[in-house]
């Protein structure tokens, strides 16, 4: 299973007006492994994530299986 718990370590910041996040360590299933979390169009009340695995083979990352857009409840 894959759990914020196993995650090693997280470095990054702000690049072109996104936030970028790079997981490192044990990830899915138990693998080591590195994920980028990209956050973008961000406001204060959405933004969009896209997230990318890297690839030791290739030397590169591979664009995720998923895109996220989050936005604030209104009451």
């Amino acid at each position: 299973m894959n759990s914020p718990g196993n995650r090693k370590f997280v470095d990054g910041g702000f690049e072109n007006g996104k936030l970028v996040l790079i997981q490192k360590g044990k990830l899915f299933r138990n693998r080591q492994g590195q994920n980028r979390l990209t956050f973008f169009n961000i406001t204060a009340d959405r933004f969009e994530l896209a997230l990318d695995s890297y690839d030791e083979k290739t030397d590169s990352w591979s664009v995720g299986g998923y895109g996220y857009v989050a936005t604030r409840a209104t009451p």
